[in-house]
C-alpha cells in the first residue's frame, strides 16, 4: 500500500505490527545471509492504511562481485487468498465430519487390505460394536462366514478396477445376531488418483 517515494530509505520495521518487531532481527540476519532459512518465513505485515496482510517470505544476501554482502533481497507473497483457501477446506473438512457422525447410514473407511480405520456411531450400532474395538480389526471379521470368500473377491475386483459396487452381505455381532446389510463400497484416491482407502456406506436391511 505504498508508494515508491514513500517506502525507499524507510526500515522494513514500518511493515510490522508492534507485537512482531523482534522478528526484524531474523529477518535482517536471512538478508544479510547471516541465518539460513529452511523455509519460507511467514508473519503479518502492516499496509500503508493499517490494515494487516498475511505474507509469505524468501530472503537472501545481494552480494558484490568479491562475494561480500552491499544488501538483502526479500521477496514477499500475499498469503490472504491461500489462508482463505485452507479456511473453506477447514470448514468443508468439518461438515463432512458431521454429516458422517449424525448419518442414519453406518459409515466405515478401511485401508487397501480391509483394516477399519474409521466408523460412524451408526456403523457401531450396526454391527454392535465399540469404535474402539472395530478400529483395526479387518472388516471380514465381522463378516459372516458364509459371505466372507464372496467379499473378498468382491473388494480385490475393487482394487483391481477402480469401479464401486454395490451387494447385500451379513454382518455377525458379538451376541450372535445376524445383520443383512445393503453395502455400497467405493475408493478414496489421493492427489495423483491412487487408491489410498476404501469407504462403506451401510444400510440395515435386515427387517425387510
Amino acid at each position: 500500500g505504498y508508494t515508491t517515494a514513500r517506502a525507499i530509505g524507510k526500515s522494513l520495521g514500518m511493515l510490522l505490527p508492534p507485537a512482531t518487531q523482534p522478528a526484524l532481527k531474523s529477518l535482517l540476519a536471512a538478508c544479510a545471509g547471516e541465518q539460513t532459512l529452511n523455509d519460507e518465513l511467514v508473519m503479518t505485515w502492516l499496509r500503508q492504511d493499517g490494515s494487516e496482510v498475511p505474507v509469505s517470505l524468501r530472503c537472501s544476501p545481494v552480494l558484490d562481485p568479491g562475494g561480500a554482502v552491499i544488501g538483502g533481497s526479500t521477496i514477499a507473497r500475499d498469503t490472504s487468498e491461500r489462508r482463505r483457501a485452507a479456511r473453506r477446506l477447514q470448514e468443508s473438512e468439518r461438515r463432512l465430519a458431521d454429516i458422517v457422525e449424525q448419518a442414519t447410514v453406518g459409515v466405515a473407511q478401511t485401508d487397501l487390505e480391509g483394516h477399519l480405520e474409521m466408523v460412524n456411531p451408526r456403523f457401531c450400532e450396526i454391527v454392535g460394536r465399540s469404535s474402539e474395538d472395530l478400529r483395526g480389526m479387518r472388516i471380514q471379521s465381522i463378516t459372516h462366514v458364509d459371505d466372507v470368500v464372496d467379499n473378498d473377491r468382491t473388494f480385490r475386483t475393487l482394487l483391481a478396477n477402480g469401479e464401486p459396487f454395490q451387494n447385500e452381505k451379513r454382518f455377525l455381532r458379538p451376541d450372535g445376531r445376524i445383520i443383512w446389510v445393503s453395502n455400497h463400497v467405493s475408493l478414496i484416491h489421493d492427489d495423483h488418483a491412487r487408491p489410498t482407502s476404501a469407504v462403506a456406506v451401510v444400510l440395515d436391511i435386515t427387517q425387510r
